[in-house]
């Protein structure tokens, strides 16, 4: 009799477990991608979920190179960077952010997400440098804010630089 009660306990915490996440709120990056489209032409990815169960979402479209973590903009900001995590000048970028998630839709310049769903979220970058300059490089998403509604109240957020650490794509040859 103890075993079956340790099973359905067990079953219950797992069970428990594995739909938190869903049911919370949740912000993480799933995947980041770096790919050589030409000889001075360099595509970046960094793939993001957000959600809230009881708040509705604003996320930006836009995003600015340069951008600081501190930074009051709401936009998507980015660096290039080396492996010892120095800035990259060199060479021109074209970027935004891209969904296609069924729940997104787009208000006052921004993606509005309603409470109790969640979406991903696609940071492209196409970064073209002169054929004369080359180095190792990827891309580091340093910027990045959301907007929660409470009860019709929008509350300003971002990610905290601890949590950007992971918006970073593989080096690659730029």
């Amino acid at each position: 009799m103890n075993i079956h009660k340790m099973k359905v306990a067990l079953g219950l915490f797992i069970f428990s477990f594995l739909i938190t996440p869903a049911t919370g709120e949740a912000y993480f990056t799933t995947a980041q991608s770096a790919t050589k489209i030409t000889e001075n032409t360099t595509l970046f990815t960094v793939t993001y979920r957000f959600g809230f169960l009881n708040r509705e979402l604003y996320m930006p479209i836009i995003t600015e190179r340069g951008l600081k973590a501190d930074a009051t903009k709401f936009s998507v900001g980015y660096e290039l960077i080396t492996a010892t995590d120095k800035i990259v000048s060199i060479g021109s970028t074209t970027a935004l952010v891209l969904t296609n998630d069924k729940d997104i839709q787009i208000k006052n310049n921004r993606y509005y997400l309603p409470e109790g769903k969640s979406a991903e979220f696609t940071f492209v970058a196409f970064v073209t440098t002169p054929a004369d300059e080359t180095t190792n490089a990827s891309l580091l998403v340093s910027h990045l804010p959301f907007i929660m509604v409470d009860k019709g109240q929008e509350i300003p957020a971002r990610l905290n630089p601890s949590e950007m650490l992971y918006y970073r794509t593989p080096e690659v040859a730029i």
